[in-house]
Order: structure tokens, then C-alpha cells, then sequence
């Protein structure tokens, strides 16, 4: 990163833990209801479903691989344990949080719940 000015987004450690940790459940979860549901019903059963599943997955993978590159590529600021991003690397960690909410969202509808307690 060139100059402090371009940071557009702060990602701390906290932060990222606590994303990587609920990717990493929801994408567990999501893969239980995808093996429940292929050896329970039919696909053409419920296609909009596993359509909608197949992308929540593959948002939570891209999401994954959005952090990552927000910790390889971001500079570390020690005295407030984040990494500072640049515009382009935020932009992806903003955009897979938020997809990754609209489509969980919509998965309710579908009785889908990805809570862990």
C-alpha cells in the first residue's frame, strides 16, 4: 500500500476471526442441508432451492477467499491490530459480506436457518 490516504477499510483481527469462523459453520451447515436434501428428494423437487444453495456456497468460498486476500495483501497496523485495505481488496470483503446476508436471507424462506445455537 503507497499512501495512508488510499485506505479505504480497516479489517481487524477480531473482525476476521469472527468471519472466517462463521464462514467456515454456515458453509459446514449449508453442506448438511445439500446432502440431506439430495438423498431425501429429488433435485427437479426443489430447484430453486438447491439452485439458491449452490450459490450461498459459492458465495461463502469467494468470501473466504475475499479475507484471505485481505490478510495477504492488506498492511498490518500493529497498534490497532488491523489490516488496512485498499480499495479494490475492501470493496470484495464488502461486497461477499453483503451477498453472503441477502442470500442467507433468502434461504429462510426456504426454512433454511444457518444459527449455530
Amino acid at each position: 500500500m503507497s499512501d495512508p490516504d488510499d485506505t479505504l477499510f480497516a479489517l481487524t483481527r477480531k473482525e476476521y476471526n469472527r468471519y472466517t469462523t462463521e464462514v467456515l459453520s454456515k458453509r459446514r451447515i449449508a453442506n448438511e442441508y445439500l446432502n440431506h436434501f439430495l438423498i431425501v428428494k429429488s433435485p427437479d423437487e426443489w430447484v430453486s432451492f438447491y439452485a439458491l444453495l449452490c450459490e450461498y456456497i459459492a458465495i461463502l468460498h469467494r468470501f473466504e477467499e475475499a479475507l484471505e486476500k485481505a490478510t495477504l495483501t492488506g498492511q498490518w497496523d500493529n497498534k490497532y491490530q488491523s489490516w488496512l485495505l485498499e480499495k479494490s481488496i475492501a470493496t470484495s470483503v464488502v461486497l461477499f459480506a453483503s451477498s453472503e446476508i441477502s442470500c442467507r436471507d433468502e434461504l429462510l424462506n426456504f426454512n433454511v436457518s444457518f444459527s449455530t445455537h
